[in-house]
């Protein structure tokens, strides 16, 4: 609760900031709760099967579409693409809304469902494009971007504990219908920043080449690298559990526990609050050599629980079991990316875990597609054991080759993971980032005299001191000294101006450096550093 206090105080307090994070909770919230209504409503037209399809059916064009939601907020103003895209959000769970209240057959309704969750892809590409323009110091860019994390958590837990109250008294449509409202409010919310345009607009730094380009490039390092397949194969297994279980979860409530589909919201909430207890423990095991044990520990304590549901009536136990999964599954990803950051070569880490985002919506929609046709086989209790199966296979296969992986996967050195942790600007960044930045800095050793950057220049990396004094100088004057603990170059690089000082060393030094792309990724809420801590489920904020 301190952590979140932490992170959420200073944001809020600031007009700008507070209304377009509130918004985002919002959207998290409403996000959560329409997903719920969905399937509560396609599970009531047709079971599990249709419940399954209809997942299938909304997460593929939503994963298709994702990239021109990017693209948009990469081209047009950020406040504006935020802003309309909350609007049009609002409009789909409306048309929901009315579709379900005016017993329109179920095409139509799952078709303006569809829409909603094409529609929801531009609201994380555009807040962290915008968050930087909003923000007047790199520690208050990276508190909002946690900020966002800690808001989407508690939307993703409240919103579908609100859908379940709501399922109770009126079904589908008013928990669209207060969606709809609540996304409305959130685009009012952020219609009228007061932004400088020029800012709104521009990239920080845009990436270089085409969006084919770098998909390629990922993409050959896999059909190169057996071990980053092996990986992102067991990092992909918990998200197909996943996809089915949030199908199965209607299905758990009504049949197997023989109470009203509302009662799905608790349960998915239950998942929500084991994957941030789960999230919580991983900060443990930054800079940990040996990770391959602590990844089959996660993934066992994703599917395990799950066996135990068909074997009981018990709504308490469920819910206990369901948060023993959460938390397994979060724990697990997080193990599974940091692997994955080790594994990966410097130059394509970016474009692999693009890959990987990727590879998780397609989890998700194959879990959901794959529930159909097993359900219809073996029921819901032979379905859930089915897919509780489904990782310990995956990881009793690949046991021997992930050990052999642990083993020539070397962790960050301490020294560096403790400057990093102890940063102002990148110490509220999850653990697999800063195990990721750490493996990437580089070590500086400086003479006395040397002078580490000049007034004027370009600049190309961000600095943490280790040991020695530096003097910073100003137009020749000397202005202030640095010592070990404290960091400096951020400006140049956040505001993509010269240098606006002189750095030299006064004693001999040692530092830590980043590259100006490593810096700019963690900290302006780039999707491929931080969108991969929002992966697990969505959980991942170390809060």
């Amino acid at each position: 609760m301190r952590r979140i206090l932490q992170v959420l105080g200073p944001v809020l307090a600031d007009p700008a900031l507070r209304r377009v994070e509130l918004a985002f909770g919002a959207f998290a919230a409403a996000e959560a709760a329409v997903w719920l209504a969905i399937l509560v409503y396609a599970y009531q037209q047709g079971g599990v099967v249709e419940a399954g399809l209809v997942a299938f059916a909304q997460l593929v064009p939503a994963a298709l579409l994702a990239p021109l939601a990017a693209l948009a907020a990469d081209r047009l103003r950020r406040d504006a693409v935020l802003a309309g895209g909350h609007a049009l959000q609002a409009l789909c769970m409306a048309l929901v809304a009315a579709a379900v209240g005016l017993e329109l057959h179920r095409l139509w309704v799952y078709a303006a469902s569809a829409l909603v969750c094409v529609a929801v892809t531009c609201t994380r590409p555009a807040l962290g494009a915008l968050l930087p323009a909003l923000t007047r110091s790199p520690e208050e860019l990276v508190a909002s971007n946690a900020a966002s994390g800690v808001l989407e958590n508690l939307g993703g837990l409240l919103g579908p504990l609100a859908a379940a109250g709501l399922l109770l008294r009126g079904g589908a449509a008013p928990v669209f219908a207060a969606a709809a409202a609540l996304m409305a409010g959130a685009a009012l919310a952020v219609a009228r920043m007061d932004l400088d345009p020029e800012r709104a607009a521009r990239p920080l730094q845009p990436e270089p080449g085409s969006v084919l380009t770098r998909l390629l490039g990922g993409a050959d390092l896999l059909r190169r690298d057996v071990d980053v397949r092996l990986l992102l194969a067991c990092v992909a297994a918990p998200s197909v559990l996943l996809g089915a279980l949030e199908v199965l979860l209607v299905a758990v409530a009504t049949s197997l526990l023989g109470r009203g589909e509302h009662v799905a919201g608790y349960l998915t909430a239950a998942l929500g609050v084991g994957g941030l207890l789960g999230a919580s423990v991983t900060v443990l095991l930054i800079g940990r050599h040996r990770l391959a044990a602590a990844l089959c520990v996660g993934g066992l304590g994703a599917s395990l629980p799950i066996l135990g549901i068909p074997w009981t009536t018990s709504l308490p136990l469920v819910v206990l079991l369901l948060l023993l999964s959460g938390a397994g599954q979060s724990f697990g990803d997080v193990v599974g990316l940091t692997l994955l950051q080790r594994v990966a070569p410097g130059h394509l880490r970016a474009r692999v875990l693009g890959m990987l985002e990727s590879l998780h919506t397609a989890s998700l929609a194959a879990g959901a597609l794959l529930v159909s046709g097993v359900s219809a086989w073996l029921g819901v209790p032979g379905a859930l054991i089915v897919f509780g199966l489904l990782v310990p296979a995956v990881l009793a296969v690949s046991l021997r080759r992930l050990l052999a992986i642990d083993a020539a996967a070397a962790a960050p050195p301490a020294e560096i993971l403790a400057a990093l942790r102890g940063d102002p600007i990148l110490g509220l960044l999850a653990a697999p980032v800063i195990e990721s930045l750490a493996a990437r800095a580089l070590p500086v050793t400086l003479p006395a005299g040397h002078e580490v950057m000049r007034q004027g220049e370009v600049g190309d990396r961000y600095y943490r001191i280790l040991e020695g004094e530096l003097e910073v100088r100003i137009d020749g004057r000397p202005v202030r000294c640095l010592g070990p603990g404290e960091s400096f170059g951020e400006i140049a690089l956040l505001r993509a101006i010269p240098r606006t000082a002189t750095v030299v060393a006064d004693t001999a030094a040692r530092l830590v450096a980043l590259d100006r792309e490593s810096f700019l990724e963690s900290v302006t809420g780039n999707p491929a550093s931080r969108a991969r801590a929002l992966y697990t489920a969505r959980r991942l904020l170390d809060a």
